[in-house]
């Protein structure tokens, strides 16, 4: 692929997101490329209207061992609804095997990241699943809405479920969110996500570290 010559920065314009329709598929392409060079740097356009996606962006492929991927500007608005409960999900899913054996996915810095889920119901903002080592610094996420009616409930600008562990959050800014975070008791080691914790307000103006260790 192009992508084994591009040297250790992608810009997401590099693999055709350019803003003119759903440029989902092309930013998922960004994130492989990303992952197959062991790139440093994952660039997003921080200037103008968020990407428009079509459904989730997963990042469930990276962490390989000693490598770390900046992620500059991610700027994304959800257009309809996901198949992956949240506008951005960093992890491997669903929860398997023992604690201190399963895989998951980090190493991942997100720098100014805004994810906006446009009043969709049932859609979360940030969600992480199996997911290690990953700092998130000046969030600002929007618009995401607890479905009410159907099963889906999200509405959590932040949720963090079962085995995930060291995700710091910097400087996080919600608006317009049924909740603003929502974690679970013992996110390494339980299992389960019953009896989460849900954080409907963060005091204005405080700088705001949110540390699931």
């Amino acid at each position: 692929s192009w992508w084994s010559v591009a040297g250790t920065r992608i810009h997401v314009r590099m693999t055709g997101a350019n803003k003119l329709g759903d440029d989902r598929a092309a930013i998922q392409n960004a994130i492989q490329a990303a992952y197959e060079i062991g790139a440093t740097d994952l660039v997003f356009d921080p200037y103008g209207l968020p990407h428009e996606i079509s459904g989730s962006i997963f990042w469930n492929s990276y962490g390989i061992a000693g490598r770390k991927l900046n992620v500059h500007h991610l700027n994304v608005k959800l257009t309809a609804p996901s198949t992956g409960g949240a506008v951005v999900n960093v992890g491997r899913g669903a929860d398997v095997g023992n604690a201190d054996t399963i895989e998951r996915t980090g190493g991942i810095v997100f720098h100014s990241p805004y994810i906006d889920g446009n009043n969709i119901a049932g859609e979360n903002g940030l969600a992480f699943a199996r997911a290690e080592d990953v700092t998130v610094i000046n969030p600002v996420i929007v618009n995401c809405k607890r479905d009410y009616v159907g099963s889906r409930e999200g509405g959590r600008g932040v949720t963090a479920h079962q085995r995930c562990r060291n995700i710091t959050i910097i400087n996080y800014r919600a608006f317009n969110c049924s909740d603003y975070i929502h974690i679970a008791h013992f996110p390494d080691y339980s299992s389960a996500t019953s009896g989460n914790k849900a954080i409907t307000g963060i005091t204005r103006g405080a700088s705001t570290v949110i540390n699931v260790a």
